[in-house]
Formats: C-alpha cells, sequence, structure tokens
C-alpha cells in the first residue's frame, strides 16, 4: 500500500472540531482517509486531521478519495491526498482547531 506523506504536521490536541456536520461526501472521504492516516498519525489526532482535510479540499477532491478503496489505494487518489495534506489551509485549520482545544 503506498503511504501517505504526512509532511510533519504538528499535533498537540485532540477532538478540537467538537460536533463539525460533515456532508455525505465529505463523510465518505472522511471513512477512507481514516484508516490510511492511521497508521502515521496518534488515534486522538485522527478527527482533526481528517475534518481540517475533507473540509478545506475542493468537491472534486473529496468525491474523488470518498469513492477510493482504501485497501487499494491508486496512485492518483494517493497524490490528491498528499496535495490536500501539505496546503497552507489545511495546516492553519489545524491550528485554528488546536487552539479551540
Amino acid at each position: 500500500m503506498k503511504r501517505i506523506l504526512f509532511c510533519g504536521l504538528l499535533l498537540s490536541a485532540s477532538s478540537a472540531f467538537g460536533e463539525t456536520t460533515l456532508t455525505e461526501p465529505q463523510q465518505k472521504a472522511a471513512s477512507v482517509l481514516k484508516p490510511m492516516l492511521a497508521e502515521q498519525i496518534p488515534a486522538e489526532h485522527i478527527e482533526n486531521v481528517v475534518n481540517c482535510m475533507v473540509t478545506v479540499g475542493k468537491r472534486r477532491e473529496v468525491r474523488r478519495i470518498g469513492e477510493m478503496d482504501p485497501a487499494a489505494p491508486d496512485p492518483k487518489t494517493v497524490g490528491v491526498i498528499n496535495d490536500l495534506i501539505a496546503r497552507p489551509k489545511v495546516h492553519q485549520c489545524l491550528s485554528e482547531a488546536l487552539k479551540k482545544s
């Protein structure tokens, strides 16, 4: 399985998002991302990272991720995930979420 780049995101809080309401495509993408990222991110930080990724991502990116089989990730979607996690807006989202905790 291809590894997802984590790009050195530093996390120091848990579930800072609280009750985030995700759309159906965002929920699907989150369900794909969580097991993939679980190999690289401590469990207490998964929600924050995934919520930031699916709320910052463009609709087409979120749909593409949600349609992927996490057991057989395709290289193009893995590239989308890597690009998304490296975006400054995702880092800003995490920073704001961590301030709330």
